[in-house]
């Protein structure tokens, strides 16, 4: 790796640092699965889907990638003390929604059905884990990946370790509920770790509140509210709908196949840690053709992946869950494509954010968010948890081309081809799906997979150089 500049450096040792802070939830899965009831597993996804949507209002969105960016974009002389004055902001708004929150409990229950100390971690989970986020972006953003791969990684690791063994000691010496045992367990290990970033972050920036930039940065987050709330409800709707129609044990062979189709976000996480400060410096400078050209191969790696995933399904399944979950497999081609689909959205999405169009971005996940409600309504009911796959793809499908559309009416010059994009779109879904078709027949997939990680062995140096260009 010495040859190579310190980005694609970053890239490619945060990019390992994503998959192991998030595949160590993959590897304890299995654990859990075993572990764990469905009910049990089940109560565990909706906990974080309700999470999705508490956080947006207690954190006010200041701790997502989008206003974080353009934050850490703006504020390149004191970065410290930006980061430090959001967490103060972030603090004010966690009291404001717990307070909210009490007051309303008894109805709220009635939606959500969560023990009320799981709220409460929700709150403390507002207040802290946004130090650890601030954090981590800041060093990814200045490629700083050695402390920031030990920290995220260990952290990971350790308590994942502490939740399998708090979950395998209640299961044999108590009856408690084990969902609650391994939320509080793993949640004890990361806010430890991000209250220490927190006192980091406040002494160097030295700054908790500041009412002029606290406003300026309300008047770009509060309309933002909406999309971020309206994001929580399209990768969450599917999992409480599902709890609501079908119960909790349906819920949780769904979010085993939902959480197994998101790896491919994973990989494309990594390679924003190039991909995100790169674009915004070219949208700066208006030279629009470098992103084009830079992030098509990009984009074929974090497909070919996806497809990747949806040939593997009934192997994975296989390894994750027991007997249980095996009809979870005819979810993960849909839901992968889903997947790519978010990463086109994501993309595209950088061009509202950059202009600061907050209202342009609310419209666009409200539309999505909507048609995944009455999509999941009609066709869970009538299809079972399989058909939310293919009302959350056909979601993320709508927020792509909406995406894409006010992209190019905020730039009059074209960014992003729309011909490449449509094509690899649909040649991602395309071969997503047609895996089904396969699963009886092993070799055939076997081949397939061959095949992709050819083509990727391949084109790694092209991968590669669209990375080291993207030095800033």
């Amino acid at each position: 790796m010495k040859q190579y500049s310190e980005n694609v450096k970053a890239t490619f040792f945060l990019g390992i640092a994503s998959f192991l802070t998030s595949g160590i939830n993959y590897i304890t899965t299995p654990v859990f699965t075993r572990l764990l009831s469905t009910a049990e597993y089940g109560l565990i996804s909706k906990y974080n889907s309700v999470y999705l949507i508490v956080s947006v209002i207690a954190t006010l969105t200041l701790s997502r990638p989008g206003i974080l960016s353009v934050g850490l974009y703006e504020h390149k002389d004191n970065r410290w003390r930006f980061l430090s004055v959001m967490l103060g902001e972030v603090m004010a708004a966690s009291a404001v929604s717990f307070a909210v929150i009490a007051l309303l409990w008894r109805p709220l229950y009635g939606i959500v059905k969560i023990p009320f100390s799981l709220i409460l971690l929700m709150i403390a989970t507002c207040i802290l884990q946004p130090a650890m986020t601030f954090w981590t972006y800041k060093q990814r953003y200045e490629y700083v990946w050695r402390s920031t791969f030990l920290v995220s990684v260990g952290t990971a690791v350790f308590a994942q370790l502490v939740s399998v063994l708090a979950v395998v000691w209640f299961k044999a010496n108590s009856h408690c509920n084990l969902a609650m045992v391994r939320l509080i367990s793993a949640a004890a290990v990361n806010l430890s770790v991000s209250l220490v970033i927190y006192l980091n972050i406040l002494r160097r920036g030295k700054r908790f509140v500041d009412g002029a930039l606290w406003k300026k940065t309300l008047l770009f987050a509060l309309p933002l509210i909406p999309h971020y709330f309206g994001f929580a409800l399209l990768t969450g709707t599917d999992k409480i709908m599902i709890g609501a129609m079908l119960g909790d044990d349906q819920t949780g062979i769904y979010s085993l196949a939902a959480v197994i189709s998101t790896v491919g976000a994973l990989l494309w996480q990594a390679l924003c840690v190039s991909v995100v400060p790169f674009v915004y410096e070219k949208l700066g400078s208006r030279q629009f053709s470098a992103v084009d050209k830079l992030t098509r191969p990009l984009l074929e790696l974090v497909g070919l992946f996806c497809a990747a995933i949806a040939f593997l399904s009934p192997e994975i399944i296989a390894v994750m869950g027991t007997e249980a979950y095996r009809g979870a497999a005819y979810v993960i081609p849909a839901a992968a494509a889903g997947t790519f689909m978010h990463v086109m959205y994501d993309l595209f999405s950088n061009v509202a954010f950059f202009h600061k169009k907050p209202v342009h971005i609310m419209s666009a996940t409200l539309v999505a968010a909507l048609t995944n409600v009455v999509l999941n309504y009609v066709c869970i009911n009538a299809y079972g948890y399989v058909a939310a796959g293919y009302t959350t793809l056909l979601s993320y499908i709508v927020l792509a081309f909406t995406h894409y559309r006010i992209s190019r009416r905020l730039e009059r010059e074209r960014i992003f081809d729309w011909k490449y994009a449509t094509a690899l779109s649909a040649g991602v879904i395309g071969l997503c799906l047609l895996s089904m078709v396969f699963f009886s027949l092993p070799a055939a997939r076997y081949a397939v997979i061959l095949a992709i990680a050819a083509t990727v062995a391949a084109r790694r140096k092209q991968y590669i150089h669209a990375i080291g260009e993207m030095r800033v």
